[in-house]
């Protein structure tokens, strides 16, 4: 059943499944800021791709040995032990990394939603025949859950927190919709959406309010979006990045700022590094812009502990 551990952190989700619009940058940069200004912080690399893993320099994590963090997602066993998977990382944010086992992951959590449902519906015995058909699920944990296998992230990031203690955890989900993207969004509800300031936004913007709406009807979570990050704004702005960044500031994100991060070569120097732009130049203009979402986001959780 679902962990009852208490969440220490404050967990944010970046999402968008456009690919593209420097949505690992944005992660990785935005839990540099956060850290920048005192926090512990993690970042969990939820693609199965590894691409948070790559660009913080830890490429070799992707092809360690199990257990991993594959297996801490579906199997209670080891999820007791996720805490041990995060990689420390000195003067910066720690991160749960990615691994090759996760290009399974989306397949695993699709017939651990039916195990669940099947145990909800009374199939007691049909659940555990399922288990015959993953690699490494135990059907067992859904007997008294909530009928889906959206919380598997959650319980996992929960059994991290029960040993360390962190300010924030920033969820990089997949560039796609699907089980994982699910389980990113259950386990942090509160959203950084990066976009790029282009007409080909409109249409991936409208998919996501859909997946989020669905997702919400399923399992009663309600996703937020808490900050925006225009990614890659051209200088000088063309006509139709103005546009787009209006319609952006108006219509989409009326509530939330829109932050604007420049194009700027020095994000993509620092990828290739393995470090965040505002270690590779924090001087350089897009080191201010993830610093100015850092600071909406404390602000942002000042304002929600203001009203609890």
């Amino acid at each position: 059943m679902p962990s009852q551990t208490p969440q220490t952190s404050e967990r944010y989700c970046v999402v968008n499944a456009k690919g593209g619009v420097a949505k690992t940058a944005t992660a990785a940069n935005t839990a540099a800021a956060l850290h920048e200004r005192g926090h512990n912080v993690l970042a969990v690399d939820a693609d199965p791709q590894g691409g948070l893993g790559e660009i913080t320099g830890l490429t070799d994590t992707y092809d360690r040995d199990p257990p991993t963090t594959f297996d801490a997602i579906v199997n209670p066993r080891d999820r007791d032990h996720a805490g041990d998977l995060v990689v420390n990382r000195e003067d910066t944010f720690d991160v749960l990394p990615s691994n090759v086992d996760m290009l399974n992951l989306e397949r695993e959590l699709t017939l651990a939603d039916f195990a669940a449902r099947l145990h909800v519906d009374g199939h007691n015995d049909v659940a555990a025949l399922v288990e015959d058909y993953t690699i490494a699920l135990d059907t067992q944990q859904f007997a008294d859950g909530p009928g889906h296998a959206k919380h598997l992230l959650s319980q996992t990031l929960d059994a991290v927190e029960e040993h360390r203690d962190y300010d924030y955890v920033i969820v990089d989900a997949p560039p796609f919709y699907g089980e994982i993207f699910d389980a990113c969004v259950y386990a942090a509800p509160d959203l950084v959406v990066p976009a790029l300031p282009e007409g080909s936004s409109q249409q991936a913007l409208d998919l996501l309010v859909s997946q989020l709406d669905a997702l919400e009807d399923l399992t009663g979570i309600v996703p937020q979006e808490r900050a925006a990050v225009a990614t890659r704004v051209p200088a000088p702005k063309t006509n139709e990045a103005r546009r787009m960044l209006a319609w952006l500031d108006e219509i989409v994100f009326e509530d939330v700022p829109v932050i604007e991060v420049p194009e700027r070569v020095a994000v993509q120097y620092a990828s290739d590094e393995g470090v965040s732009v505002l270690e590779y130049d924090a001087s350089d203009a897009s080191a201010a812009a993830f610093r100015e979402v850092a600071a909406y986001l404390d602000d942002d959780v000042d304002a929600t502990r203001g009203e609890t």
